[in-house]
């Protein structure tokens, strides 16, 4: 996919943010993540009971799988951060609303849990994945109907 520019216009979602993460933010977050995983292991060792025990062994698989995303190679991560915005900044190029956008992208961007952490450094990246996870909320709510 090309580079995706806002051309200075106020698109959905991306507004007109430009993307800057970089490979500092990258090492910021894995070794943020690193943490979480052993304090998620501290706290598991405790012997916790009922729903915290159910909570941390949900939310260490959870950090696992982010951990193993974000060790990849520093370009490969940016890469794929790169790739949700480009993609984002093409559908409000092409006329999609926010709400379409989020239709659209909710699948296409199944991963993006592993990533939020680091593409929420930046507000396009914090309102994407807010509006993805709301997204999920509603299409949940939508089956149970």
């Amino acid at each position: 996919m090309s580079e995706e520019k806002t051309g200075g216009q106020d698109l959905p979602i991306i507004k007109n943010d430009e993307f800057s993460l970089t490979e500092q933010d990258v090492a910021i977050i894995l070794k943020e993540t690193q943490k979480d995983l052993k304090a998620t292991i501290r706290a598991l060792n405790k012997n916790p009971t009922g729903n915290e025990k159910n909570f941390l062994e949900s939310h260490l698989k959870s950090v696992k799988t982010h951990l193993e995303v974000l060790s990849a190679p520093w370009e490969i991560v940016l890469a794929r951060t790169k790739h949700f915005y480009d993609r984002t900044t093409q559908l409000g190029n092409q006329g999609f609303n926010e709400e379409a956008m989020l239709d659209q992208l909710v699948d296409e961007f199944s991963d993006i849990d592993s990533y939020y952490g680091l593409i929420r450094k930046q507000s396009w990246g914090y309102r994407l994945g807010q509006g993805i996870y709301a997204k999920r909320v509603q299409q949940q709510i939508e089956k149970k109907k």
